[in-house]
């Protein structure tokens, strides 16, 4: 990377580490097919592929969070592929990933990342409702994309509508944009808050045209101080600049600002772009999360 003032530009080069490659694994799907590529540009021959106990052992702790029982081991190490179906490789990780172990793990790893925890005695119920909301979404197999949805337009209170729990726990504007951008994004805005750094993308309009998404949401008394309500009350989304003092409206990032009506939901537009096809971040986000779980380091 090359910078002077207020420019910055990279380069990138591959040094090639041109060892000979004599054979390939068979590759399964586009992923191995990209990774493959790579290796071969590289001259890095692949790992060779494991025995049978080694992988039933990986994919229950990467899918389920333990190891597999010997009875598991025994019966898929004994297993033969049937001429015509997906091989036994392929069958134990669609067994597992339907299994409510993979729902419990994954909720649990998804409870951390959505700051999903207990602060008092009070709080035990929304924090366990959330956690189950999570775990049934993953053992029914819901899209993420809705997932999110769900989470950002969340309104009512934890007995109603468990996703609420992350308004709960994310108290102000500006810690839910900053989080909602990491966690769905993989993008930080925290230091645009307070300045354009001369070497970020992102600038304070960028910031504040995001938090007016969510500068509608309220929270408000609920039946016990630990379970407040939230809300979209009416009104005009927007955001000051606070050095402009401009309101600005809603906008994602690097597109136009959104003419939301003042009876409408502004996290509805931001969740609809977020999810959108087009959308650079939210599907490479996800994948990057959890290649780092699969593979120990991020993309």
């Amino acid at each position: 990377m090359a910078r002077y003032q207020g420019q910055v530009a990279v380069f990138r080069a591959t040094v090639p580490l041109g060892i000979p490659i004599e054979s390939w694994p068979p590759t399964r799907n586009v992923v191995d097919e990209l990774v493959f590529a790579k290796l071969n540009a590289l001259g890095i021959p692949p790992s060779p592929q494991c025995d049978d106990a080694t992988f039933v052992r990986r994919v229950t702790l990467d899918l389920c969070g333990r190891l597999p029982t010997s009875a598991e081991t025994q019966a898929f190490v004994q297993a033969t592929s049937l001429e015509g179906t997906p091989d036994k490789h392929a069958q134990l990780v669609d067994r597992l990933l339907t299994s409510v172990d993979h729902a419990e793990y994954f909720a649990k790893k998804w409870s951390s990342i959505l700051r999903n925890r207990r602060q008092s005695v009070g709080y035990q119920a929304g924090t366990f409702a959330f956690y189950d909301w999570l775990r049934d979404g993953f053992y029914e197999n819901k899209p993420y994309d809705q997932m999110v949805t769900e989470l950002l337009t969340a309104s009512g209170s934890v007995d109603t509508n468990p996703a609420v729990t992350w308004l709960r726990e994310v108290t102000t504007t500006e810690s839910r944009v900053e989080d909602a951008a990491q966690l769905f994004l993989g993008q930080r805005l925290q230091c645009a808050r307070c300045h354009h750094h001369p070497f970020e993308k992102w600038s304070q309009g960028d910031y504040y045209h995001m938090a007016a998404f969510f500068s509608k949401v309220d929270r408000r008394a609920g039946e016990t101080p630990e379970q407040p309500r939230f809300v979209s009350r009416t009104g005009v989304a927007q955001a000051k600049h606070p050095k402009t003092d401009q309101d600005l409206a809603p906008a994602g990032l690097g597109t136009p600002p959104i003419d939301v009506p003042p009876t409408a939901d502004p996290r509805v537009d931001l969740v609809q772009w977020m999810t959108d096809d087009q959308n650079p971040y939210f599907a490479r986000a996800l994948v990057n999360r959890y290649w780092k779980h699969f593979f120990a380091v991020p993309l």
